[in-house]
C-alpha cells in the first residue's frame, strides 16, 4: 500500500523554501546596491575598470580593442579640458614684437601680469623734456601698439603718466601732476585718433608719487619719467 504524504509538511516545506529564495534575492540586491555606491564614489579610471571587472564578472562581452566604443572613451570624454589660448598673452607678445621693431632694447618693456599686459615707455623716447607732445619716433610706436589693441575690443585700456620730483613750474604746466596727466592724455589721444573707442580708455597722472627708482640720481630720475 502507497503511503500518502502528508499535504501540511509538504506546505511547510515549500514555504521555508519561498523564504529562503527572497532571502536569497534581497541579498543580492543589498549587495548590487552597494557595489553601485562604491562605483559611484570613484573616480575616472578607477570607475571604469571596475565597470569592466563587473561586466567580466557577469559574462558580459567586452569590445575589442580599437572598437568605436573604445574610441568614443578616449577622445569623446578627455578626463581634462584642453587648456585655453591665453588671450593675454597672446596680445602681450604681439605688443613685443611690435615694439621691438620700433625701439631699442630697454626704451620699451612689455610684461604678461595676471590680470593685465603692463608697457611701460621711458618718458625721453616719447616726449621731449618738459612737454607733453610725442615725438615722431613715438607716433610710430603707439599707432602700432593702437593696431594690436583694435584686434581686442573688449579690454580696457589704462594709460599712466609719471614724473621725478624735479619741480615744473611753468604757465602751461605748473606742476608735475599737470605735466603728467597732459602727456597720458597724448597717448589717449592719439589712441582715438587710431580708431580706439574712447570708452575703453583712461587716462592718469600720477606726478612723482610712484617712483620706480631713486630720485636722487640722473639715472633714477630718468626712470621715473616714464608713461605706463
Amino acid at each position: 500500500m502507497r503511503r500518502r504524504r502528508n499535504r501540511r509538511q509538504d506546505d511547510d516545506t515549500d514555504s521555508a523554501e519561498r523564504w529562503l529564495v527572497s532571502y536569497a534575492d534581497f541579498i543580492t540586491l543589498l549587495f548590487a546596491f552597494f557595489v553601485v555606491m562604491y562605483a559611484l564614489s570613484l573616480q575616472g579610471g578607477k570607475y571604469q575598470d571596475l565597470t569592466e571587472s563587473f561586466d567580466q564578472a557577469v559574462g558580459k562581452e567586452q569590445p575589442p580593442a580599437g572598437s568605436d566604443a573604445q574610441a568614443s572613451n578616449a577622445t569623446g570624454a578627455p578626463t581634462e579640458a584642453a587648456p585655453e589660448v591665453d588671450e593675454m598673452q597672446q596680445i602681450a607678445e604681439q605688443l613685443a614684437k611690435r615694439l621691438s621693431i620700433t625701439f631699442q632694447q630697454g626704451a620699451a618693456q612689455v610684461r604678461h601680469l595676471p590680470q593685465a599686459i603692463h608697457i611701460e615707455f621711458d618718458a625721453g623716447i616719447l616726449f621731449p623734456p618738459a612737454e607733453a607732445n610725442l615725438s615722431p619716433a613715438a607716433l610710430s610706436a603707439l599707432r602700432s601698439v593702437a593696431d594690436v589693441l583694435q584686434a581686442y575690443p573688449q579690454h580696457t585700456v589704462q594709460v599712466i603718466g609719471h614724473t621725478d620730483t624735479l619741480d615744473i613750474r611753468s604757465l602751461q604746466y605748473p606742476s608735475n601732476w599737470e605735466l603728467s596727466a597732459a602727456r597720458a592724455s597724448s597717448v589717449v589721444r592719439l589712441f582715438v585718433e587710431a580708431g580706439i573707442s574712447d570708452q575703453r580708455l583712461v587716462a592718469i597722472g600720477r606726478g612723482a608719487t610712484q617712483p620706480v627708482a631713486s630720485n636722487a640720481s640722473a639715472e633714477g630720475r630718468l626712470r621715473n619719467r616714464r608713461v605706463e
